[in-house]
């Protein structure tokens, strides 16, 4: 009986779509100087590379190090449908100030890029208009207002949760991979992919069978 070997890839083949929070980053850099990545990166296919659907920090940090190969696990395209986002449960009351005067300030016609409830109240911040441009403007501007400030991850929005909450709104995949090559990432931990299903355990490149996405 033998044992498959852990498949890996270039950490410079893998396309990031999402920034680092630098506390983590910082401490999973020390980690990985020590141990090595132990869990693998999960990626899926596309047509210029690997879109590293979790684990930016792991990727990022093999980078600083000039690590020249990473584990993988690859994963098929997501599938039609918007990405699923994650839900940020903040308790910070300066974060809860901030986003309430973005609130207040803010004005776009375009697509929804998350609901923010507080004090009560669901608000849509909308980009300023159709253009992917305003709308990876509207995302950033959004985690500005906490990006300093500890928060929860949720899989979903519950009203009876204290404190505030902000469910991010995702575009479909292939429409989340064209705004990442034009416009760089998006804020930290905002898209929440299934992570269940892989392509036949560990691969180092897909099968002809799984189309690869293009945007």
């Amino acid at each position: 009986m033998t044992t498959a070997m852990p498949v890996t890839l270039d950490p410079r083949l893998l396309v990031l779509h999402e920034e680092t929070e630098a506390q983590r980053l910082d401490a999973l850099v020390g980690q990985v100087r020590r141990s090595g990545i132990t869990t693998p990166v999960a990626v899926t296919p596309v047509d210029d590379g690997w879109f590293v659907l979790d684990g930016a920090h792991r990727t990022t940090a093999a980078l600083m190090l000039g690590l020249a190969q990473v584990p993988v696990r690859v994963l098929p395209p997501p599938a039609s449908g918007p990405v699923p986002g994650w839900v940020h449960l903040l308790r910070s009351p300066l974060a809860e100030a901030a986003l309430t005067r973005l609130l207040r300030e803010h004005d776009g016609s375009g697509p929804v890029v998350a609901s923010v409830v507080t004090g009560g109240r669901e608000t849509p911040v909308r980009a300023a208009s159709d253009d992917s441009l305003d709308w990876v403007r509207a995302c950033r501007a959004l985690a500005h207002c906490y990006s300093w400030s500890s928060y929860e991850r949720l899989a979903t929005l519950d009203p009876s949760d204290e404190g505030v909450r902000i469910a991010w709104v995702m575009p479909e995949f292939p429409r989340l991979v064209a705004v990442v090559r034009e416009h760089g990432r998006l804020p930290a931990g905002v898209t929440r992919f299934d992570l269940t299903t892989t392509l036949d355990g560990h691969v180092g490149r897909p099968p002809a069978n799984v189309d690869r996405v293009t945007a």
